[in-house]
């Protein structure tokens, strides 16, 4: 699981940890220092493992949501699956989903940076403290206009809106009765039951 803990830098703090940047980060790759089949992710400036091996609940979720936001989008965007996002210097993370502009082939020569994002969607049970506290911060900051976490323990949608510098102004939780409609798809409604595992 990531490290709830782990949050902003604190640049006033005379100790803090080593930062990476994306860079750096990918030359590690190139260097052969992480291993094949660790899911890492770069927030903040650190490499972040999910230890966590995802269940069948997550899995479900993953696929329902990427399928109905797939029918909403149309032509003008694409859902991306755990891809990376170029969100910062220090930032790329990979969240759950991505609802991004454009094609496939738009992005060979670099990842989605915060204009082209239109959603970010983490489906959270063990990691919902980390993905409240650090991954909205990350997206806010960077200036994504929506986040969604799918919350399995509380069977909510939390909907995040109004970015900022230190997150989202704006959270509205939806319970499975309740229907969320994607900032980039107005005239659409997505029922919340649809997108969490049946009882």
């Amino acid at each position: 699981m990531a490290p709830a803990e782990l949050a902003a830098p604190d640049e006033e703090s005379s100790v803090a940890p080593r930062r990476f940047t994306v860079e750096e980060y990918h030359r590690g790759a190139e260097f052969g220092l992480y291993q094949p089949e660790e899911r890492l992710e770069l927030v903040y400036g650190q490499i972040v493992r999910t230890t966590s091996p995802k269940g069948t609940e997550h899995v479900y979720v993953v696929s329902v949501t990427d399928r109905a936001l797939a029918e909403v989008i149309g032509g003008s965007g694409h859902v991306r699956r755990q891809e990376p996002l170029a969100i910062g210097e220090h930032d790329e993370p990979e969240p759950d989903l991505a609802v991004v502009k454009g094609q496939p082939v738009d992005y060979l020569q670099g990842h989605p940076v915060p204009d082209d994002v239109c959603l970010v969607v983490e489906v959270a049970d063990s990691t919902l403290r980390f993905d409240r506290k650090v991954k909205s911060r990350a997206y806010g900051g960077a200036g994504i206009s929506e986040y969604w976490i799918v919350n399995l323990r509380e069977r909510l949608l939390e909907v995040y809106t109004e970015p900022s510098g230190d997150g989202y102004g704006l959270v509205t939780l939806l319970g499975e009765d309740e229907a969320v409609t994607p900032g980039f798809a107005l005239s659409s409604r997505i029922e919340v039951s649809s997108i969490l595992p049946p009882t």
